[in-house]
C-alpha cells in the first residue's frame, strides 16, 4: 500500500478547483485493504465494541 500524502488546508487553498477535486478523489478508500494501519484496526475494534453493546441493549 502506498503512503498517502497529507494535504493541508493551506495546500488546498493554493490548488485550482480541478487539483482539489483530484486530491479528494485520490484520497478516497474503496476497500478496507486501502485503509492504513493502525486506523483500520481502531475502526474495526470500535465496530466490534459497538456491536456488542447493541447486542446487549446498552
Amino acid at each position: 500500500m502506498e503512503e498517502r500524502k497529507f494535504i493541508s488546508a493551506a495546500d488546498m487553498d493554493r490548488m485550482t478547483p480541478n487539483e482539489r477535486a483530484e486530491a479528494v478523489n485520490a484520497s478516497i478508500c474503496r476497500s478496507w485493504d486501502e485503509v492504513p494501519e493502525p486506523f483500520r484496526s481502531k475502526v474495526r475494534a470500535r465496530a466490534v465494541e459497538l456491536a456488542q453493546r447493541f447486542d446487549r441493549g446498552d
